[in-house]
């Protein structure tokens, strides 16, 4: 199962060879794997790759997939379009969300900063009402992916 999504991101690394693909790649067109922390024992806190990839596509489609347990099973938990409003504000139109039902059919307007080109930063509005959530993503690139 890991290497069929492996060839999965390695196909969609593939995507978006007309001029207004390559435009978007300087932005957040790409596939992105997400930073979490972990805290050790000793209070130490690091970042870590998560199992949990996002594909943008240079179509106005977006994908989350995620590796779900130690079997390497991996779920699509969101799916929808996108639209850039500007430079840094992205609004997704969620069609398919397995853990948040609320946000299907809704615009979920996204901050996205890129620190370089190959590290970003998404904020939103978090939907339990806790305020803003934050995360980061790792650009992949294709000569990162194990064969």
């Amino acid at each position: 199962m890991k290497k069929a999504v492996l060839v999965c991101l390695v196909a969609l690394l593939g995507m978006g060879t007309s001029a207004k693909a390559q435009n978007a790649e300087k932005t957040i067109v790409g596939v992105w794997q997400q930073y979490v922390s972990r805290q050790s024992k000793e209070g130490t806190t690091t970042l870590i790759l998560a199992p949990v990839w996002k594909m943008i596509s240079d179509d106005g489609k977006f994908c989350v997939m995620a590796q779900t347990n130690a079997e390497f099973n991996t779920i699509i938990t969101t799916h929808g379009t996108y639209q850039m409003k500007s430079d840094s504000i992205c609004v997704e139109k969620v069609a398919f969300s397995a853990f948040s039902k609320q946000l299907e059919g809704k615009d979920n307007e996204l901050t996205c900063k890129l620190l370089n080109p190959n590290i970003m930063t998404i904020s939103y509005k978090s939907t339990d009402g806790a305020g803003q959530a934050y995360e980061l993503w790792k650009r992949v690139k294709p000569e990162e992916l194990k064969r």
